[in-house]
């Protein structure tokens, strides 16, 4: 029987790609959601993310509406969301059940731009015009 996604998991945001496990969630669990159903392919701890749609190869894995990594290969829903540092770690900790053998996605290299149009500068907030007491030890 599958399990209701909201039981199990949450989108950080609308348009998110990939979901986060609330609990940890057993190889083999059945998901619905949105009128689909899938099957996890792996465990997935919680706070974890696995795919709740299809990621072509090469497009962005979305959390918050952002993009926080590129898919190496498609990625179905219900597999595990990992790259080579999270099974790295994962490894290096001994976890009781199989890890996905290979990495599924890169992490983004997206550089911040700063657009100025969007800067507000606030006023200068002015002192607040009584002595300031340093209540405890000078320890030099």
């Amino acid at each position: 029987m599958a399990q209701p996604f909201d039981q199990v998991a949450r989108l950080a945001g609308p348009g998110d790609n990939v979901a986060i496990a609330t609990k940890l969630l057993d190889a083999g669990t059945g998901i619905q959601h949105e009128g689909c159903r899938f099957t996890l392919a792996h465990t997935v701890m919680e706070g974890h993310r696995f795919a709740h749609q299809p990621i072509g190869a090469g497009d962005p894995l979305l959390s918050c509406g952002l993009p926080f990594g590129t898919a190496l290969v498609t990625i179905e829903p219900g597999h595990y969301v990992c790259n080579a540092s999270i099974l790295k770690a994962l490894a290096g900790r001994g976890v009781p059940f199989e890890l996905p053998p290979a990495a599924n996605f890169t992490d983004a290299r997206v550089p911040y731009v700063l657009d100025e149009s969007l800067v507000v500068c606030g006023r200068q907030v002015s002192w607040y015009g009584r002595p300031r007491f340093f209540q405890g030890y000078d320890r030099g």
